[in-house]
């Protein structure tokens, strides 16, 4: 094994120690961390000066098996060696954040319009079906892994982002086997293997959204679990029913770490097949961590491997046809008070809502509806003035066609909203913002943004310069928002509106972590949390208990928990799955402390964890 090291192109391999290259699936960007040999005194050593953001190359036998750039590096005054940790451009995603309105966009194109936005090459990207979601300020990665991951509840096909020689790449996780298998006796130096049936389910019975059983799935007898460990889906919507509940089933849990001779096809995402009849290691595994020592002309390394091909599933941004997430989830209720005449457009202002993604303001667009026409012309949302409008004169209430109408008059009602920032249909002040744009026009929010926001002097003195502008004697409807927000009615709600006493105390000091950084290491501290120190430290705060500590291994076994059902959940119950937990709010979602990249946010709660846990008294 002939090993190159070159920093910017300068081969530096001779001044390289105990160089590490390692990957895990969850944790995106591979890495390179080396020791790098100094000297302040040695003039026959080569100084070499690497700055923050340096590309490193790492060839085996001439072929390139890492490239990226240097994100830390330490020495002392007396040592005589430096540290290095590289990162390949995956961290790139990491650590960028942006905000995108997707609507009918596939994960592939998604990619592509991120790798063009940001200057990242891309050397191929599965294309995969259409989503709609928006996202707002979310790590790259994440979007586009939530992208896939909704993907991956559609084929059950994981997928996995790699670099290749400085491109990006998705991948089909697992379906390339390592052309190297693990036999003890030959290259396997040791091995050890683990199996539980703490995770096990065997049966899933399924429910339609209305609550009516339609069908059953079942875990194959050979798997080996013992007795019926049972759980329930409940179908939603566009989503394969049965496919999701066989992606419930769990089999006994197996798990293995070996080390060996190193083989530069081991890495995470990958498979190989291992012989070793002692342990019980027979067969075909998937790689999720792998760690390569490098040093002297020798190579070994250190897998971690799963019996199951796993995604890092990603759940960021929010579906537009479910309530909006503001700090919390909005629960409340928005109703339109408007005539029959509009009434009789509801279901084509459905209609489009839903194609456009703006399926919650339905109510508000009645009310725009309402100020626009009352029902009573065919231009229905006073459209014809829209940059939609390609068909008809853009002369006022010109259209002829009432669907085209509300087709474009949507469209116009959404890039206001967006534009304005409106969280939920109860963010009355964007709104307010949003809808005097719908009025005035696409010039109206920056302008009015760039001046505070709306108020009704802004609107009037928005109204005065165009009107100048356009020599006419007024600019559009100075009292807009009045007029369409007495037809509209929000009530509010909580998140925790089905929660009393010491669940709504639970759940008020969970919600007080949101936005801190996820931190194992520093769980305690007063910034940061990681998944199980969040329950503990609620739990805290709401006087449930004097000790926060706990673990996510630990609260199976923990007196102060009463294992449930997912069925059973309520508002304050834990969510519990091998390795992570989350406070349940009600209402499909959650309050976890996720990621490093994402910290403690609200998520949706899908068909993750494998069940719950009530803190005992809570409810007493």
């Amino acid at each position: 094994m002939v090993m190159k090291v070159y920093h910017k192109n300068t081969d530096i391999t001779d001044i390289v120690e105990n160089l590490n290259w390692s990957g895990d699936y969850k944790q995106v960007a591979r890495k390179v961390s080396m020791n790098i040999v100094v000297s302040p005194s040695d003039h026959y050593l080569p100084r070499v000066n690497i700055a923050m953001g340096d590309m490193i190359q790492v060839f085996i036998d001439a072929k390139e098996i890492f490239r990226g750039y240097v994100f830390f590096k330490e020495k002392s005054i007396d040592g005589s060696q430096m540290s290095v940790t590289v990162y390949d451009g995956l961290i790139y995603l990491l650590k960028s954040k942006a905000t995108y309105n997707v609507k009918g966009e596939t994960p592939g194109a998604l990619t592509k319009r991120i790798c063009k936005e940001f200057g990242i090459e891309l050397r191929h990207a599965i294309e995969g079906s259409p989503i709609t979601r928006i996202f707002e300020g979310v790590e790259l990665y994440n979007i586009i892994m939530t992208a896939y991951t909704m993907e991956y509840e559609k084929t059950g096909k994981p997928y996995m982002p790699i670099m290749e020689e400085g491109k990006l790449r998705i991948i089909e996780k697992g379906t390339t086997i390592a052309k190297y298998t693990l036999d003890a006796g030959v290259n396997l130096l040791n091995a050890t293997y683990s199996e539980s049936m703490e995770d096990s389910i065997n049966r899933v019975q399924i429910y339609s959204e209305e609550g009516a059983h339609i069908g059953t799935v079942n875990l194959p007898e050979s798997e080996g679990v013992v007795g019926i460990l049972q759980d329930v889906y409940k179908a939603e919507k566009g989503a394969d029913a049965t496919a999701r509940a066989k992606a419930m089933l769990q089999g006994i849990g197996k798990s293995a770490k070996v080390e060996a001779l190193g083989d530069l096809n081991c890495i995470a995402g990958n498979a190989v097949v291992i012989r070793e009849a002692y342990t019980g290691l027979q067969g075909l595994f998937w790689i999720d961590t792998d760690e390569h020592r490098l040093e002297g002309g020798q190579h070994f390394m250190s897998l971690g491997l799963a019996y199951k091909n796993l995604m890092d599933e990603q759940n960021a941004g929010s579906d537009p046809e479910e309530e909006r997430a503001s700090g919390g989830s909005f629960n409340g209720t928005a109703s339109a008070n408007v005539s029959q005449a509009v009434l009789k457009w509801k279901p084509t202002i459905e209609k489009y809502a839903k194609q456009f993604g703006v399926s919650e303001y339905v109510p508000l667009i009645m009310a725009l509806t309402m100020q626009e026409s009352g029902g009573r012309y065919a231009d229905v949302m006073q459209a014809s003035e829209c940059g939609y409008n390609t068909r008809f004169s853009r002369a006022p209430n010109s259209i002829t066609d009432s669907d085209y109408s509300i087709w474009c008059g949507v469209q116009e009602f959404r890039d206001a909203i967006n534009k304005a920032g409106v969280k939920s249909p109860s963010d009355m002040q964007n709104i307010k913002l949003a809808l005097q744009g719908y009025n005035f026009g696409p010039a109206w929010v920056p302008w009015a943004k760039a001046r505070g926001g709306y108020s009704k002097a802004n609107a009037k003195e928005f109204s005065r310069i165009w009107a100048e502008k356009m020599g006419w004697s007024k600019y559009g409807d100075v009292n807009y928002v009045d007029h369409v927000l007495r037809y509209y009615t929000v009530t509010e709600g909580s998140s925790s509106s089905s929660a009393t006493g010491k669940r709504q105390a639970f759940i008020k000091a969970a919600e007080s972590f949101a936005g801190w950084k996820y931190s194992q290491e520093f769980r305690m501290t007063n910034w940061a949390v990681d998944c199980s120190s969040l329950v503990g430290r609620a739990m805290v705060k709401a006087g449930l208990t004097q000790n926060a500590q706990m673990t996510t291994g630990t609260i199976p076994g923990d007196s102060r928990f009463q294992r449930i059902n997912k069925s059973q959940l309520k508002p304050g119950d834990i969510l519990w799955q091998s390795g992570h937990v989350g406070v349940f709010l009600g209402n499909n979602r959650l309050i976890e402390a996720a990621t490093p990249s994402q910290g403690v946010v609200y998520s949706k709660l899908g068909n993750r964890f494998t069940c719950g846990y009530r803190i005992r008294g809570i409810d007493g």
